[in-house]
Parts: structure tokens; C-alpha cells; sequence
């Protein structure tokens, strides 16, 4: 998955969900995840285990996120039924950021 986002550059999530599906990794699931204490969602339908492996991929400093707008979403086919976030700030109701993985600038490959 990493070498894929190194490679692509501008990965939604609907794309890792097909590298996992090809892989034979089973990603679906009920949660959502991003900035959940300002209710900031980056994707949702995600069990823990796939949200496990965003996270290591994040942490590890090989890959950032980026914001996107929405329309990359709708290209891939499909975006979240919540209404996007506008600023990084707290809300009341759960608001989508629509993020894309890149290469870290600098880290590693």
C-alpha cells in the first residue's frame, strides 16, 4: 500500500479500500475515524484493523495527508453523506475532511 501511495501520489480512500479488497485484507466495518473530539470524520465504514493500518502508514512519517476537495471523491465514485467541514474548528455533528495520502516530503520511501 505504501509503495502504491509513493507511486500514485493523491490517494483517496476509496482506492486503498481496492488495494485491500485485491489483497484480500477485509477492511469493512461500522467506524469512522479522524479528528473524532472536534467531529472531523476523514472516512468511515472502516473496522479497526484497517483503521490500525492508516494509522501505522500515517505514523510511521512515509505518508501525510493533504486536504482535497470533494469533487476528487466523486470521481472515485463515492463520497460521505455528512456535511463537509469548512475550517479545521470543533462541530457539533460529524464533518467530513476530504484527505488524500501523499509521500512525505523528506521521509522515508
Amino acid at each position: 500500500m505504501e509503495s502504491y501511495i509513493h507511486e500514485k501520489k493523491g490517494v483517496t480512500f476509496i482506492e486503498l479500500e481496492r488495494i485491500m479488497t485485491d489483497a484480500g485484507f477485509n477492511w469493512e466495518g461500522q467506524m469512522g475515524f479522524g479528528v473524532l473530539e472536534k467531529n472531523l470524520i476523514y472516512w468511515q465504514g472502516w473496522n479497526q484493523d484497517a483503521i490500525d493500518l492508516f494509522n501505522e502508514l500515517t505514523q510511521e512519517k512515509a505518508v501525510e495527508t493533504d486536504t482535497t476537495a470533494p469533487l476528487t471523491y466523486m470521481i472515485d465514485g463515492r463520497v460521505l453523506t455528512i456535511p463537509q467541514a469548512t475550517r479545521y474548528q470543533k462541530y457539533k455533528k460529524p464533518h467530513w475532511v476530504p484527505i488524500i495520502l501523499n509521500p512525505k516530503k523528506g521521509g522515508k520511501k
